[in-house]
């Protein structure tokens, strides 16, 4: 079944949400301060609560297995003036070979496309939809990414990244318990017929849950600077060769968008 990986939301902060600000705060007690979309508060376990510059909106957000959690919190708060940031959604199955796959699965020509292999290696990308684009779907070998193997084959990720307009359309899927409907529409919306009913018939078939591959084990980030070095730069190397002009978009996606001082939540 498709779930969450990646939820923001901001909202309005009226005094009802000010109201109930000390529980969710408290929530990420032991936390650390942290920067995100420009609103600066705290995270903890991969959530997020932070107000922005003028303290007239806040933002909670979770990543992996917090995004669900974070849904669940701006779901029950209900604020005013809501507006879904970004949800992503996937679904992640089991299968003899995820590089195979990925490389056998062609976009609709529609649509701006990029692959990325690894040199030497496992961990095969396909990237369709720029990164600017309110939808982005991903496609690629999360046991090259992550490090972890399954008992009976390898984890290939299927991942829609959806912002905006896009993004609020699917936070009322989720509501109504049909997030795979949103995963399927974008596959077949932005993948050949044939390798789209190939996608998503693994995903009903193969799937696995998300909680089975949580990474918690303290090897994580080595085996993620590991990847890094041997995968992602080797293919972005060879991406800057092709097209020059995306070390700019490289450089500030890495480096993001410096802010001074943080300010307290009250």
């Amino acid at each position: 079944m498709a779930s969450l990986d990646y939820f923001v939301a901001t909202f309005t902060r009226d005094t009802r949400i000010e109201a109930v600000e000390p529980r969710l705060i408290a929530v990420l007690s032991g936390g650390k301060r942290t920067e995100l979309y420009g609103y600066k508060g705290y995270t903890k376990d991969k959530l997020t609560y932070a107000i922005n510059d003028y303290a007239a909106r806040a933002l909670i957000a979770g990543t992996s297995s917090a995004a669900h959690e974070a849904a669940k919190q701006v779901f029950a708060l209900a604020p005013q003036g809501l507006s879904i940031a970004r949800i992503d959604v996937q679904e992640t199955v089991v299968v003899a070979d995820p590089d195979r796959t990925i490389v056998f699965t062609f976009p609709k020509k529609k649509y701006k496309a990029t692959r990325i292999s690894a040199v030497n290696s496992e961990g095969e990308t396909l990237y369709v939809g720029s990164p600017s684009s309110r939808a982005r779907l991903r496609i690629y070998n999360k046991t090259a990414e992550s490090g972890i193997v399954a008992d009976n084959g390898k984890y290939l990720r299927v991942e829609i990244q959806l912002r905006d307009n896009y993004a609020d359309e699917a936070y009322k899927k989720w509501i109504e318990g049909k997030t795979d409907e949103v995963l399927a529409f974008w596959v077949k919306k932005m993948i050949v017929d044939k390798d789209a009913d190939s996608l998503l018939d693994l995903c009903r078939l193969l799937s696995v849950d998300e909680l089975q591959i949580e990474e918690k084990d303290t090897e994580w980030a080595q085996r993620r600077k590991i990847w890094y070095e041997k995968t992602v730069i080797p293919a972005m190397a060879k991406l800057f060769l092709v097209e020059p002009e995306y070390r700019e978009i490289a450089a500030r996606l890495l480096t993001g968008t410096n802010h001074d001082d943080k300010i307290e939540l009250q």
